[in-house]
């Protein structure tokens, strides 16, 4: 199996935008692969590119706010090319994949999974329809673990 790493991030006191932490959280509780690291952050930073780099698959957990709420997304991604985004507080999945490759020669495969999210508001819980559906969410996850490939769309 390939070296993995989940990271799920988001806000949690921003209602269905802490999705990430709490699914992170489920998956730390089922999984007890050891070739498997779940983490959990605040936002994409410059400084996860070295992390990634360790890693032969990346997968991320996040919200949306695109689309029918409850609605799970799961695509693949690559880096940017040709990297020249400017580095700020917050980064493209894609842009952390290309300073991997550029910094530390090694571009991860990656796969960001994603729900639409109903409340963005600040409260520290979910709302019950993205509570109902993380389950679903939480069991594609392990899927791409398992696998080590997407499902099909989810919707």
């Amino acid at each position: 199996m390939s070296n993995i790493l989940v990271l799920g991030y988001g806000n949690p006191l921003r209602g269905d935008d802490g999705i990430g932490w709490i699914a992170a959280s489920q998956l730390k509780e089922r999984n007890q692969d050891a070739n498997v690291a779940i983490q959990t952050c605040h936002q994409l930073t410059p400084e996860w590119a070295e992390e990634f780099s360790q890693y032969d698959l990346v997968i991320l957990i996040d919200a949306d706010a695109q689309g029918e709420p409850g609605e799970i997304k799961t695509r693949s991604f690559e880096a940017a090319s040709p990297y020249h985004e400017p580095i700020n507080h917050f980064s493209k999945p894609e842009t952390i994949l290309a300073m991997a490759r550029e910094l530390y020669g090694k571009e991860p495969r990656a796969y960001i999974v994603s729900i639409v999210g109903e409340t963005f508001g600040f409260q520290e819980s979910l709302s019950p329809k993205i509570t109902a559906l993380l389950p679903e969410l939480v069991d594609s996850i392990e899927l791409i673990i398992r696998n080590e490939a997407v499902p099909d769309p989810i919707t």
